[in-house]
């Protein structure tokens, strides 16, 4: 059986009885080097913080290679200052020890390594290997020597001037750190999938402390849960270039003759110019269920949380996120009657390839896009943006279904997807933006006419977010966690709100319920969590702050 040697005590330590030694087992072998010894009492807290099994914390933390060989530094001799925008708001963060960088998707994020690397070795962190490996290439043509995890691990613990790597990355060894930099603080691929649920910035955030060393946050679109602890930490905006956005077309599907069509004349334009590689995205396979008013059109949405509404009962609108229920009437016309959007991938791409004059393909998992044809236009969901390194035009086939979807996360993972898809396009590409709910904040934000009132918008509408989260009494303000398992009933706590968030089929005859338990204190969390699993029999599964919730 492998293990994981995290300390090493004695006989006379209190409490160990001295008949084990003689029923130890020898060590048979040692298959490699494990995690790095430092990072051992930071693997513990994540455990605690995220309430989950170690043993799970040091496999993500634990060397890929059975042998690791330690030699000299590989550092460069000299390192060629960086003189833009981004690089001198980063030095000025820098000396003031750290904190967050605001900076437009289309302005490069490389410089904030590059300009950290001049005061020494830099741990960074970026959401996909995709994105670490090519940013390793940049920062090598600055003279500049990288390791990109996992297979630099040897030469990240011998010594060089940046270690680069994605989620686990953050467990990297780098000799002599002197910061520690994440790059799309935003994105949700820095959570981990499997229990415990630790978000990798946070977990950078601490390292960094312990290590007494700088942390900078880097994104277009800053987290909700960083924004509302801007009291304790630095929020610093590089200055804005003039294409830090790229251009953005907004189409009212409102408008459109057939109510639940999504083809506008921009998106025909597009799809019938050969000329152009197209990208059309919809986060739909089948069905969607998103209301709207049979009259005129309107989303049916909550007053409170802006969230979509559903209708599982005759005469009544139900909101997912704050469980609140209005009648089902039309806020604009006063109309009782409603219809359920629907639209799926499959279908759009048979409907866009009636209309063009070249061929539509349906991306999905099977798909291989290794020589993009710019002769085809593609339809698939935001995976899609992930698996395409560049396209002239990036569609949005109905954002609503994910500005209004019934979930805390909604704003956020719409702003990702924007962020996504600029870099996608480019400075000379178009992102067309197909909407019914033409004031909406984020709506408004993308049509104003230059990148930093652009820019100026979103972090307007972000602060807005947080105090209205503020007032509700939701995360990022208070700290949540789904707890899913066969529990009868949580037991109540002074401090702790319990609520249903839904049913999870366990057992062959058994369907367990899924809890979402709230707190405005992070650690009396933590405890009742860690109290719940001693009086539950049976096992639960605890997921804190989820990625999308």
């Amino acid at each position: 059986m492998g293990g994981w040697v995290v300390a090493v005590g004695e006989l006379a330590t209190p409490g160990f009885d001295s008949t084990i030694e003689s029923k130890l087992a020898p060590i048979v072998s040692v298959s490699g080097v494990g995690v790095e010894p430092h990072l051992v009492d930071l693997a513990t807290w994540v455990a605690t913080m995220w309430c989950g099994p170690i043993r799970a914390v040091l496999s993500s933390a634990t060397a890929p290679s059975v042998r690791v060989s330690r030699g000299s530094a590989q550092r460069s001799r000299s390192i060629k200052p960086i003189d833009d925008d981004v690089a001198t708001s980063t030095r000025a963060l820098l000396a003031q020890g750290g904190g967050v960088l605001v900076v437009p998707p289309l302005q490069s994020a490389l410089s904030v390594i590059a300009a950290a690397a001049e005061s020494g070795p830099v741990l960074a962190l970026c959401p996909t290997i995709r994105m670490c490996i090519l940013g390793a290439a940049s920062l090598r043509r600055r003279g500049l020597v990288v390791a990109v995890m996992p297979d630099d691990w040897s030469r990240a613990a011998s010594g060089v001037d940046v270690v680069i790597g994605a989620r686990s990355g953050v467990w990297a060894p780098c000799r002599d750190m002197s910061s520690v930099v994440v790059i799309d603080e935003h994105d949700e691929s820095y959570w981990e999938e499997r229990v415990p649920t630790w978000n990798a910035p946070e977990v950078a955030k601490e390292r960094a402390r312990r290590a007494g060393v700088a942390y900078v946050a880097v994104s277009s679109v800053p987290s909700l849960r960083t924004l509302s602890i801007t009291a304790s930490v630095k929020l610093h905006a590089a200055p804005v270039a003039l294409h830090a956005w790229p251009q953005f077309v907004v189409e009212d599907l409102a408008a459109q003759p057939i109510k639940t069509s999504l083809v506008t004349t921009s998106l025909v334009d597009e799809l019938r110019d050969s000329k152009k590689s197209v990208l059309a995205i919809l986060n739909t396979t089948g069905s969607g269920r998103l209301l709207a008013c049979k009259q005129c059109r309107a989303i049916a949405k909550c007053d409170t949380c802006a969230a979509a509404l559903r209708q599982d009962q005759v005469g009544v609108l139900l909101c997912g996120v704050c469980e609140s229920s209005v009648p089902a009437v039309c806020r604009s016309c006063g109309r009782t009657v409603f219809s359920v959007l629907r639209a799926g991938t499959a279908q759009l791409q048979r409907e866009f390839s009636a209309m063009a004059a070249r061929t539509v393909v349906e991306v999905t998992k099977a798909t291989s896009l290794d020589n993009l044809d710019l002769s085809c236009a593609y339809v698939g969901t935001e995976v899609l943006l992930y698996r395409v390194s560049s396209a002239d035009v990036v569609v949005f086939l109905d954002i609503d279904a994910e500005l209004m979807a019934p979930r805390l996360s909604a704003l956020a993972d719409t702003l990702a997807l924007l962020v996504r898809a600029a870099r996608v396009v480019g400075t000379n590409g178009r992102i067309i933006v197909q909407t019914r709910e033409l004031n909406h904040p984020l709506i408004q934000a993308i049509q104003k006419p230059d990148s930093t009132q652009i820019q100026e918008a979103i972090m307007t509408m972000l602060q807005s977010e947080v105090h209205r989260r503020s007032s509700m009494g939701l995360p990022p303000v208070a700290y949540c966690s789904l707890v899913e398992g066969l529990i009868n009933e949580p037991p109540q706590a002074s401090g702790i709100q319990i609520g249903t968030f839904g049913n999870v089929q366990k057992k062959r005859d058994d369907v367990g319920s899924v809890y979402l338990i709230k707190s405005a204190s992070r650690n009396d969390l933590v405890t009742y969590l860690v109290q719940l699993r001693q009086i539950v029999a049976e096992k639960i599964r605890v997921r804190i702050d989820p990625a999308r919730m």
